[in-house]
C-alpha cells in the first residue's frame, strides 16, 4: 500500500465515522475524546506494528512535559513507517 493508498483510506474512515466521532466528542460530562476503530486495514496495521523500532534505537525522552521514546530518523526504520506516519 502506498503512502497516498494509506492516507486515502484514513480519510475514508474518517468521513465513515464522523458523526459518530462528533457526537462522543460533545458528551456532557465526559473529557472531550474520540476514537476509529479499525482506521487502518488489519494487515496494514500489523506491519507497522511489527516495524517498530526496539526502545534501545530510540531516543527517551523524560520531563514534566514528556515521557516517551522518539526517533526522528525515519530513514533507519522500515519504510513503512515513513509511509505510515506522512500518509497522517
Amino acid at each position: 500500500m502506498t503512502r497516498a493508498e494509506i492516507a486515502e483510506h484514513i480519510v475514508a474512515r474518517l468521513r465513515q465515522e464522523g458523526g459518530a466521532m462528533r457526537s462522543a466528542f460533545n458528551m456532557p460530562d465526559r473529557v472531550p475524546t474520540c476514537y476509529v476503530d479499525d482506521l487502518l486495514p488489519d494487515i496494514l496495521a500489523r506491519r507497522v506494528f511489527a516495524a517498530f523500532p526496539e526502545t534501545q534505537s530510540m531516543m527517551f525522552k523524560n520531563s514534566i512535559k514528556e515521557r516517551k521514546y522518539v526517533s526522528a530518523q525515519m530513514d533507519q526504520h522500515d519504510p513503512i513507517l515513513e509511509d505510515w506516519v506522512y500518509a497522517f
